[in-house]
């Protein structure tokens, strides 16, 4: 649990609709990867929130982590195929980050 928990849920808020916001505009140009990009920056963001309000991962913070993890792999392979090495290094650290948060549901220590 963080101290002030107002100020971090209304700075996610912000950030969750901000992302939206822009998956919507990345919808209306027709540009497929960034709408992938928005939603899986939102998923991810709504799964730090979860695990924020809880303490600790449940069922659905870990299917977010999931999702955000496979949608950043899709957009690895993506940016790997047209040789933009250095824009997969936000995606690959969001997919270990999920791979940290999913191990605490998942493996059973």
């Amino acid at each position: 649990m963080l101290p002030n928990n107002k100020i971090y849920k209304h700075l996610f808020s912000l950030l969750i609709a901000l992302n939206v916001g822009l998956a919507i505009i990345a919808v209306i140009q027709q540009k497929w990867w960034d709408v992938a990009d928005t939603l899986g920056g939102a998923t991810l963001l709504i799964a730090i929130v979860l695990v924020i309000d809880n303490g600790q991962v449940n069922k659905w913070s870990a299917m977010l982590f999931t999702i955000t993890a496979i949608e950043n792999g899709l957009e690895v392979a993506n940016q790997f195929l047209l040789q933009n090495y250095l824009d997969s290094l936000w995606d690959i650290a969001a997919i270990i980050l999920c791979v940290y948060w999913m191990r605490q549901y998942y493996v059973e220590e």
